[in-house]
């Protein structure tokens, strides 16, 4: 079914069932990577419970995701050998989030220094 036939409820629906997929999708993997996470600092005795930042960060990057999706970026190399769309897409994905990331935050949020923040010692780290 082309764009312009499909009218505005239709298109609207299509990108909200596409964004929740996505959306989930990266809610259990960022899910389990923190919960892995916790797994491996609760070793130590460090506590980390930051589970709801997950959701948060599958919300946010799904939004990117669909936005880059929706600005066809590097599509015109869709021809090509598989490799280079790859890498292409790849990397520019990868410059539109943090063009995004960026937008969201102001870079003086992202320098800040938490003195009370715990570190590893060196024998947890090494094997």
């Amino acid at each position: 079914m082309s764009t312009s036939s499909r009218t505005l409820k239709q298109i609207a629906y299509q990108q909200l069932k596409e964004f929740l997929l996505i959306a989930l999708y990266l809610w259990v993997v960022f899910g389990l990577l923190i919960m892995y996470k916790s797994v491996i600092l609760a070793k130590y005795h460090i506590d980390f419970a930051y589970h709801g930042f997950a959701i948060i960060n599958a919300l946010a990057l799904a939004k990117v995701m669909l936005t880059a999706k929706d600005l066809h970026l590097g599509e015109q190399f869709d021809e090509a050998p598989l490799i280079y769309p790859t890498l292409l897409k790849s990397a520019l994905f990868r410059l539109y989030w943090l063009a995004s990331k960026s937008w969201r935050r102001p870079p003086s949020a992202s320098i800040t220094i938490n003195p009370s923040s715990r570190v590893l010692p060196i024998s947890a780290v090494a094997p």
